[in-house]
């Protein structure tokens, strides 16, 4: 697959609507050991937010462990599978530690409703946080030197 800006922009909403879901999901099925897991790479997060590989890990975990939750092995494989596709332009985003501290407000909100049990509550946390990670990868990718489509490398 070519995965071009408009394929990238499309992946960005594709990821949004399947991470909400995820969240809501996860709400009313998560195990406690499940949510320790999760609050455990939020810490590692808050640990790392000057070291960006080990911050981006643990954000990169902190979704994998919350699609788990969900208890829906497709839409988190459907979540895996887009998040490898735009994984590049997230590492890239994540450019300093403002940044951080807002993911880690954001990932705050959604382990406040998880730990409630409120589906609504988790969905809305999930939602403003897509929001927020996508304004982010969009202004990278905006930021790029505009690519030579014939130069467009295949990825998957």
């Amino acid at each position: 697959m070519l995965l071009g800006e408009q394929k990238t922009c499309e992946l960005i909403g594709v990821r949004h609507w399947l991470e909400v879901q995820a969240a809501r999901l996860a709400a009313v099925a998560i195990s406690p050991e499940s949510l320790g897991r999760i609050e455990s790479h939020l810490s590692t997060m808050r640990n790392n937010r000057g070291s960006f590989e080990a911050f981006v890990a643990a954000d990169m975990a902190f979704h994998q462990e919350l699609a788990a939750s969900a208890q829906n092995t497709l839409l988190a494989e459907m979540l895996q599978s887009v998040r490898s596709l735009i994984r590049v332009w997230v590492e890239r985003a994540l450019s300093d530690s403002g940044h951080a501290e807002l993911t880690c407000a954001e990932h705050e909100a959604a382990v406040v409703a998880l730990r409630a049990g409120d589906p609504a509550a988790a969905a809305d946390a999930m939602s403003a946080h897509m929001d927020s990670a996508g304004r982010r990868v969009m202004t990278s990718i905006e930021a790029r030197p505009t690519p030579d489509p014939e130069n467009e490398a295949p990825v998957g």
